[in-house]
């Protein structure tokens, strides 16, 4: 059967007014804004924690977020720990994080050994 101009008109309004009804993106995630904004800076600190991790493995998401990123962050924690407790010139300004190739900042790093 051809398909005339009215039906055509009453699927486009079905289609407009299906859009207007939807949920915002809070009440379809489940998420506040605060959550929402929270994610976004540990993506963006998870990404900074990337340029640690084999390029080789980069596409394995489970491999990186269940080993490669706990053990960077106890990394982190741990020189947080060394450097409070030592204090000779030689250990201060060595950080294991910068020599796998992390560069970021202090408020990052901490950051993200504490997420």
């Amino acid at each position: 059967p051809a398909v005339d101009a009215t039906t055509c008109q009453l699927v486009d309004w079905l289609a407009h007014v299906a859009a207007r009804d939807l949920p915002s993106d809070s009440i379809r995630t489940g998420r506040t804004a605060q959550e929402a904004r929270w994610l976004s800076v540990l993506r963006q600190g998870e990404q900074m924690f990337m340029s640690g991790v084999a390029m080789t493995q980069h596409s394995n998401h489970e491999s990186v977020t269940c080993d490669y990123l706990p053990t960077l962050r106890d990394l982190g924690r741990f020189e947080q720990l060394r450097l409070a407790n030592y204090t000779r010139r030689a250990n201060r300004f060595f950080n294991y994080l910068q020599g796998l190739g992390i560069h970021a900042g202090k408020s990052y790093r901490d950051f993200m050994c504490d997420a």
